[in-house]
């Protein structure tokens, strides 16, 4: 404020030196044409009106200067506002952070024992690769032998025994693609047949049957064969047929139980109980 009252001083002392100039010049008058002192007095005035112009330049130029300063005193006191609260804020996340701290050592603790968990379990894992990666390597550079004619045999067998129908059907038959001539080739047809039979698939077990019996007359299954194509064209309701076959059996094979239970097999479809039967072997109700 002192300051302000000074500039306004200065700028009124000048302001009455020249009109005190100005007036002395006009009290003399024109008594001397080109009088020195007069211009003397002019070129005076003149450079205190510069120097009064620059003294207000001066003082502009302070004025925009103490704007700035109280300015910036302003933000300087915004900014120690704000540190203030920061430090505060930082004493409250300190007095907080003892238990969080706390907190966050037991969790790293525990994480780190998971990942040790999971370290030694990839770890397990990773040798569990590199072992079966070592078995198919030997196994690549390994020339396994294919499986021969008693191999295929017998895994059928043990399919057939084991119920696995399908896996037996599809032994059997490989075994008589590979090996048609092979000894045990009536082996395989018996196999499939007795394999159809148990399936139910009746119709495909009496075509295997009659191949067998007419490749493999002399072979000892034969009465077995002919008494189970007897039993599946029953089991079709081909009752005709069925007793015909069977009485081949009973015929031509009289001492076996073969012979015995086709005999037992023929009453029962010859029973009175049973429907009559059609000239095809089907029956049809009575009327």
């Amino acid at each position: 404020m002192n300051r302000r009252l000074c500039e306004v001083s200065i700028l009124n002392t000048g302001t009455k030196l020249i009109v005190a100039c100005l007036l002395i010049v006009l009290a003399e008058g024109p008594a001397y044409p080109v009088d020195r002192e007069i211009l003397q007095l002019q070129a005076d005035v003149i450079r205190l009106t510069q120097q009064l112009k620059e003294l207000q330049s001066s003082v502009d130029q302070n004025n925009a200067i103490l704007k700035a300063l109280e300015k910036m005193a302003d933000q300087v006191n915004n900014l120690a506002d704000g540190l203030q609260k920061i430090d505060r804020a930082v004493d409250a996340v300190t007095a907080q952070g003892n238990n969080t701290a706390a907190e966050l050592r037991l969790t790293l603790t525990n994480l780190s024992g998971h990942v040790n968990e999971l370290q030694d379990g990839l770890s397990a894992i990773q040798a569990q690769i590199d072992g079966v990666s070592q078995r198919v390597t030997i196994m690549k550079t390994t020339v396994e032998p294919l499986p021969g004619p008693e191999d295929l045999m017998r895994t059928a067998a043990v399919d057939a025994l084991a119920g696995n129908y399908e896996l037996a059907v599809g032994g059997y038959m490989e075994f008589l693609s590979k090996y048609p001539n092979n000894p045990r080739s009536a082996d395989a047809h018996f196999g499939l047949a007795e394999t159809y039979f148990n399936q139910k698939q009746y119709d495909r077990a009496v075509a295997e049957y009659d191949l067998f019996l007419e490749k493999y007359p002399e072979n000892g299954e034969n009465e077995s064969a002919l008494y189970k194509k007897g039993l599946a064209q029953a089991a079709q309701d081909q009752v005709q047929q069925a007793v015909a076959t069977l009485s081949q059996v009973v015929k031509k094979y009289p001492n076996t139980s073969e012979a015995a239970n086709a005999k037992l097999k023929i009453r029962e479809l010859r029973s009175p109980q049973r429907r009559p039967l059609t000239g095809t072997g089907s029956t049809q109700k009575a009327r």
